[in-house]
């Protein structure tokens, strides 16, 4: 993609021992999708493991994203990444994240003296917060990365030259930092179908109330996070769709099943009571 433009003369001339895949740009895309998503990133992933290679980046197709792979070719989503660019650089103010991002990021921003700012999921928003608040960094669940270096905008190629800084700089391979965060059980996004947003924005008011009903704390600034003994659920309306979101987080496996069974009976009770 755009990327290979300039990705490999930029990383190269900051030092990085480059071993580059599918660096010919081709519109038609003949070695796979531009999306980075496992299956995709699966050449890539390969080459990290079988070359020792420290670290391994996938570019989308406008390169305004970057997804990471550690030393052992295991993916990180971009609430991971934030947590290594925090704890490696020395990140010092304000850091935002979407409501969807690990409560491990949290953790790890305030572990390391930083302001932890919560946004709502989507670019709009985030670019919009970051620049509100004056923070020096921000990510978003689907690997947007925001630098206050580039004027708080999500720049792919920045990412894996930060990215890249930050693991050199690491006394231990980034798979071993990986491993020494908070263990996390987290869902991917489920979606459900509704016939139009007349019907999801009312759906939503029920579920705020059910919700609310059962939690300990609920957060509202996105649809619903809902805060439980053993972590958390949250329900929200797509920006562009008629459609509603929920993604769920645990300390433990039976956790995270019981939080998302939780969400897809509280959205179908929603539902059905509309009707």
């Amino acid at each position: 993609g755009a990327g290979a433009v300039v990705g490999v003369r930029l990383l190269r001339e900051i030092g990085v021992e480059l071993h580059p895949l599918n660096d010919v740009p081709d519109g038609r895309f003949p070695a796979h999708l531009p999306e980075p998503t496992p299956e995709t990133t699966e050449e890539l992933r390969k080459t990290v493991r079988e070359q020792g290679l420290d670290l391994g980046a996938a570019l989308d197709g406008d390169a305004d994203r970057a997804v990471f792979c550690d030393d052992r070719g295991r993916l990180l989503e971009g609430d991971l990444s934030l947590a290594v660019l925090v704890s490696a650089l020395g990140v010092r103010g304000k850091v935002v994240y979407d409501v969807s991002c690990s409560s491990v990021v949290e953790e790890v921003i305030r572990s390391k003296g930083c302001e932890p700012v919560l946004c709502r999921v989507g670019r709009a928003f985030m670019l919009r917060k970051v620049r509100e608040v004056g923070a020096v960094i921000g990510a978003e669940k689907s690997n947007h990365l925001y630098f206050s270096e580039i004027h708080g905008f999500d720049d792919g190629l920045f990412a894996v030259a930060k990215m890249a800084e930050a693991v050199s700089g690491m006394e231990r391979p980034l798979s071993e930092f990986i491993d020494s965060l908070p263990k996390r059980y987290a869902s991917t996004i489920f979606s459900v179908n509704l016939p139009n947003d007349e019907v999801k924005w009312k759906a939503m008011e029920v579920i705020a109330r059910k919700l609310s009903s059962i939690a300990k704390e609920t957060l509202t600034i996105d649809g619903v996070k809902a805060y439980l003994d053993d972590g958390w659920v949250l329900i929200r309306p797509s920006n562009t769709m008629p459609q509603i979101k929920y993604t769920a987080e645990s300390v433990t496996e039976e956790g995270l099943r019981r939080l998302l069974a939780i969400a897809e009976k509280t959205i179908a009770e929603s539902v059905s009571q509309l009707r």
